[in-house]
């Protein structure tokens, strides 16, 4: 090989930079949509699922119930064996 080819700092420069310019080029539309859907809404109603080891936990909260000390409904949903099924 030509060490002139080999050991360039010319053209390793340029097939380093021309991939990250491709890529910034390929990024801008991507990130202009991102920045354009940015929008600062105010739901109605929030649900937060939380998954823990052995059950799941769930949390409305924004929810008007009866009680209005208590503006959010909170429930856990275990794991169960039911009849008939194989337990392994």
């Amino acid at each position: 090989f030509n060490a002139k080819f080999v050991h360039s700092n010319e053209l390793e420069i340029v097939w380093t930079s021309v991939p990250a310019i491709i890529l910034l080029i390929i990024s801008t539309p991507s990130f202009t949509l991102l920045y354009a859907m940015d929008e600062i809404s105010e739901p109605e109603l929030s649900l937060k699922i939380l998954g823990h080891q052995w059950f799941w936990s769930y949390e409305i909260s924004d929810f008007n119930s009866c009680q209005k000390n208590e503006q959010s409904l909170k429930y856990v949903c275990y794991m169960m064996v039911l009849d008939g099924l194989p337990k392994t």
